[in-house]
């Protein structure tokens, strides 16, 4: 077992608190519109308070002679990397925002017009439509597996899908990700907020909400009914104007939170799910992200060495890089390694976590610093573009997408920034709108 070097934990967790500071401070400063702050106190403290808790937790999955407090401390170690890399950024930040303009980002709503924002709307749900027809033999397998009540079966098919999607096309699987993944929630999210905005309802998010539950449903996946219900949660909260003085939007904003939170899980609960809503929520937003990233420092380097970002089917595809047979018997990617390592079995396919282990799979603690700068950089950039440079535009669609997806930002690698559109779907919104001031 050993003993938790508290070297490592005490400057972790007081590095921790000051990074909490400034995303509350900057929250407060810009009106809840800092996606770099609002991401980084999603992350930040729930990896903490994950990590305080696994000593004296029971967990399925850490079994006696697997938990280590040597292994946590490594942990420790790879939570303090990050937060200096966070703690780096802010520096950044506070130079780069210096003088910055008044926030005057007050449209009335966001309309679709013009051949590029209508063009790539009727793109989006084309695309999602071929999805739907190429996919549709799925939908009777989903069927069956539901009825026959057998969630193992569904799981086991989840893994199929995976490693189907490991031989599909590079430039098919990015469509993929782009437009039914992303675009479908950006837009659902806009017209959203559109409504909440002006009370008037718009036709084309009858057409989007349908095509996002059904390619959900074609690619056996629950996150998209989470995604949609805090994509309106935050339409709703980003509808209105915050004030530092006004102390009830801020209250409005939690207990909105908590209705959607509940709402959430008992979706989970129909899906076959039991256990209490309070646990329930607790283990798989709070408890989860620490846990799956300790499977990680438990696996590298001792059982399995770094991956150096070889095992990255993207990577490989685009650079060239090499993957050997141990790699590509686990699709060379570190959630299904580590599955494998730490459990010994297949019980579980996968182990998605957050940067704090994937970066480190790819690279140590070097590769958590790597990790950090890329992920939580993308959002430093647009705060930067859309306070700074750009102060006129309209930041809420971007804000409610991102923060939509936040489940995505505590289990997933750095990759995740391209694959569900966090760098180009900003982009593309820039595009559309350019010209509304």
């Amino acid at each position: 077992m050993g003993e938790l070097n508290l070297l490592i934990v005490g400057p972790a967790v007081v590095l921790c608190l000051i990074n909490i500071f400034f995303c509350v401070r900057d929250l407060f400063r810009y009106e809840m519109q800092s996606l770099f702050a609002g991401m980084v106190l999603i992350y930040v403290p729930t990896n903490l308070y994950g990590m305080l808790l696994l000593p004296f937790i029971e967990l399925k999955a850490i079994h006696e002679q697997k938990f280590s407090y040597e292994i946590l401390s490594h942990q420790y170690l790879g939570f303090l990397v990050l937060n200096f890399a966070v703690f780096a950024m802010f520096l950044v930040r506070e130079f780069l925002m210096r003088n910055r303009p008044p926030l005057r980002s007050n449209f009335a709503s966001i309309r679709l017009h013009g051949f590029l924002a209508n063009g790539i709307f009727w793109f989006t749900v084309f695309y999602s439509c071929l999805f739907i027809l190429m996919k549709r033999g799925r939908l009777a397998d989903f069927i069956r597996i539901v009825a026959s009540g057998n969630f193992q079966a569904y799981y086991n098919y989840r893994k199929e899908l995976i490693f189907e999607k490991a031989t599909t096309n590079f430039l098919i699987n990015n469509l993929d990700s782009i437009f039914v993944y992303g675009m479908l929630y950006f837009f659902v999210g806009l017209f959203a907020w559109n409504y909440f905005r002006l009370k008037r309802f718009d036709y084309r998010l009858f057409i989007v909400t349908p095509l996002l539950l059904l390619t959900a449903v074609l690619r056996f996946q629950k996150a998209p009914l989470v995604i949609a219900l805090c994509a309106i949660l935050f339409a709703w909260i980003y509808s209105r104007r915050f004030s530092s003085k006004a102390l009830s939007n801020f209250i409005k904003v939690i207990f909105g939170g908590g209705v959607v939170l509940i709402v959430i899980y008992m979706i989970y609960s129909l899906l076959g799910f039991e256990g209490s809503i309070l646990h329930g929520l607790h283990d798989r937003i709070l408890v989860s992200p620490a846990f799956t990233s300790y499977g990680f420092y438990w696996t590298f380097p001792d059982h399995h060495g770094f991956l150096r970002y070889g095992g990255s089917r993207t990577f490989n595809l685009i650079f060239g890089f090499g993957q050997d047979r141990e790699l590509l018997t686990y699709l060379g990617t570190a959630p299904l390694i580590v599955s494998q390592f730490f459990y010994g079995a297949t019980e579980f396919f996968n182990f998605n976590t957050g940067i704090l282990g994937e970066g480190y799979a790819q690279n140590g603690y070097w590769g958590v610093a790597q990790a950090a700068f890329v992920l939580f950089g993308v959002f430093l950039w647009w705060d930067y573009i859309f306070l700074k440079r750009s102060p006129w535009r309209a930041y809420a669609p971007v804000l409610i997408f991102c923060f939509s997806q936040f489940m995505v930002i505590l289990n997933s690698g750095m990759l995740s920034i391209f694959s569900t559109g966090f760098l180009l779907i900003p982009m593309m919104y820039c595009m559309m709108f350019w010209r509304q001031r």
